[in-house]
């Protein structure tokens, strides 16, 4: 059996070394492996994400060998958002399948076997609710929704110290969208389904892993917007848990549904021999040429790393309905034959923690110290940096434990980013993107004066009120669907800019990745609105799948071998009328509020 203290050890030693260079360093390199047979190696691959499952063969040179996308459904009823976790399995094992084959064909040479291990990134935030069996006991209600507010306010009211000291707790605010208010809302609106619950999930990507290799655990960045885990320490928070009602008694009755015995969670095949590492834990004269941290650096290093092995104690809460805490580097179980029957992956694959989607972009961007910024455009979006210490007095602010060092991903989030701009193509451009991207081209930056509020969907940054919805003004006799359409993509971008006024330290660099950065002109929008140079990725789409092989590769330099990108630079004349115009776009929503 596959010893899961050794691969963990590994991992914590060398964040323990103080190692510099931001990420980079230490999770390893490939030098560490020696391919002893000369077999190319592959890494299964899938985000979990809301609009689509994905799924990639990366290849250990960094190519995309394979690839699949299904796409999922969004359950909307006014303001709440849920989708069905077995139509995530169902997605992924049709992703898997179909990647395979797709393998089997273009590859000659490839067999099931070379898949040294599987991988995840998902949506967080979530709550996914789960009997004994690991089956769903109703739809997973989803990160944007924010029916638990009054739930949130009870924790408020109970917790000493109250929202204030939440937030220094949990690195995060105390909103109805985190999902322990959302399963105090279940026990107060569904107790006949509440009363099945013997295990919670947090990201969509757990819920897979669950299916796939029969463990209930989650990542420490991903559970990082639980709104229960102490985010300096990587533990579950006992006190801020005793506030929403979760006790002993329900904890202690899962606790025998699933055995989270050290390590033995699933039987787990041998290291591949083509990437088995020298000793499998960490060269003693590598730890030794590392800088040694400060004393209290490394009290916080420490804190950080060795959660998931505490986290694994025999507390009731640690071992019952939350989800055991690993970093996402590490390995939680394997492939079982339920699980290669439905899916086709190999029986006793390693199964990897992975990450959740803001802690994947972050790491695949290459964000490594304060002043660098990642951009995602996903369906929503958000801006992230890293620092050695969580955001808790930045209004909008989101922390994250960052799993893969000990810093944390601070990020300011929108609910809205993607999605206006699938909005706006579906309703100005018949749903055709080159026709969108052609009406784009003929209107002029400023949109012949026409502004939009893009909240479509409510919003968190920089209001936080699901119940606010988008709006234009400055609309004329003449203008235009190219004008609506223009406007539209500026308002997120005006958005990003206000959110970017979050943080303290200047813009040494900005990336951008995600399904937005294909639209050229929103990409020197951002520039011009931001008026600073933007990076963006031309292979952003393969590069959250490639960093997540390099976890599992342990190979921390095959996504800069990977990246491919397009600068874009402000221009000035460009950026003049942005910048009245983002004066009279902070006037919207102060305005809009009043109609509430």
């Amino acid at each position: 059996m596959f010893d899961f203290r050794r691969v963990r050890s590994f991992h914590l030693a060398l964040n323990a070394t103080g190692a510099v260079g931001g990420v980079h360093g230490r999770l390893g390199t490939s030098r560490r492996f020696a391919r002893y047979d000369g077999r190319m190696g592959y890494v299964a691959t899938f985000d979990a994400g809301t609009t689509a499952m994905k799924g990639a063969l990366v290849s250990d040179d960094g190519r995309i060998v394979a690839s699949s996308s299904v796409l999922l459904d969004l359950l909307v009823d006014g303001d709440r958002r849920e989708q069905d976790p077995d139509q995530w399995w169902r997605a992924f094992c049709k992703a898997s399948r179909t990647m395979l084959a797709q393998a089997r064909e273009a590859l000659p040479h490839f067999n099931d076997a070379d898949i040294v291990g599987v991988i995840f990134s998902g949506q967080m935030q979530d709550l996914i609710a789960l009997d004994g069996d690991l089956r769903p006991v109703r739809n997973a209600i989803l990160y944007s929704d924010g029916r638990a507010d009054a739930q949130a306010r009870k924790i408020a009211s109970r917790l000493p110290g109250g929202v204030d000291r939440f937030l220094e707790i949990v690195g995060n605010r105390l909103e109805g969208c985190l999902p322990l208010p959302k399963l105090m809302w279940l026990r107060e609106q569904e107790p006949e389904t509440f009363a099945r619950i013997r295990h919670v999930l947090i990201s969509s990507k757990d819920y897979l892993i669950a299916r796939l290799a029969g463990v209930c655990v989650g990542d420490v960045a991903a559970c990082s917007t639980a709104g229960a885990m102490n985010i300096r320490t990587g533990r579950w928070d006992a006190e801020i848990c005793g506030c929403a009602g979760i006790d002993s008694a329900l904890a202690d009755d899962a606790a025998d549904d699933v055995d989270y015995a050290d390590g033995a969670c699933n039987p787990v095949k041998p290291v591949n021999p083509a990437y088995a590492a020298d000793d499998d834990v960490v060269d003693a004269d590598d730890a030794c040429d590392a800088e040694a941290p400060e004393a209290s650096e490394a009290a916080e290093a420490s804190d950080v790393a060795e959660a998931p092995d505490d986290v694994g104690g025999k507390s009731a809460l640690d071992a019952g309905i939350l989800p055991r805490l690993y970093t996402p580097q590490s390995v939680v179980g394997s492939v079982t034959a339920e699980g290669s029957a439905q899916s086709g992956l190999p029986e006793g694959t390693r199964v990897f923690a992975g990450f959740g989607d803001a802690g994947a972009t972050t790491f695949a961007s290459g964000v490594a110290a304060p002043g660098q910024y990642n951009i995602n455009l996903g369906t929503s979006g958000w801006i992230a940096t890293v620092s050695r210490h969580p955001f808790t007095d930045k209004p909008g602010a989101a922390n994250l434990a960052f799993g893969v060092s000990p810093d944390f991903v601070n990020a300011v989030p929108f609910l809205n980013a993607g999605d206006v701009h699938k909005w706006a193509v579906s309703t100005f451009a018949d749903g055709d993107y080159d026709k969108a991207h052609a009406l784009l081209e003929s209107s002029v930056p400023g949109a012949h004066g026409v502004l939009c509020l893009p909240y479509l969907v409510g919003e968190r940054f920089p209001v936080m009120n699901a119940a606010i919805r988008g709006a234009f003004v400055g609309i004329g006799p003449d203008s235009t669907r190219a004008d609506m359409l223009r406007a539209a993509l500026e308002g997120v971008a005006f958005s990003i800019r206000q959110g970017m006024g979050s943080f303290d330290d200047a813009p040494s660099s900005i990336t951008l990745i995600g399904g937005g950065a294909r639209e050229t002109v929103w990409c020197q929008m951002l520039a011009d609105v931001l008026g600073s140079s933007v990076e963006v990725f031309e292979n952003a789409d393969i590069l959250p799948a490639v960093s997540l092989a390099s976890l599992v590769l342990r190979d921390d330099r095959l996504p800069e071998r990977c990246r491919r990108s397009r600068m874009y630079m402000p221009d000035a004349r460009n950026a003049a009328v942005y910048d009245e115009a983002y004066r009279r776009f902070l006037g919207l929503y102060p305005a809009l509020s009043t109609l509430d």
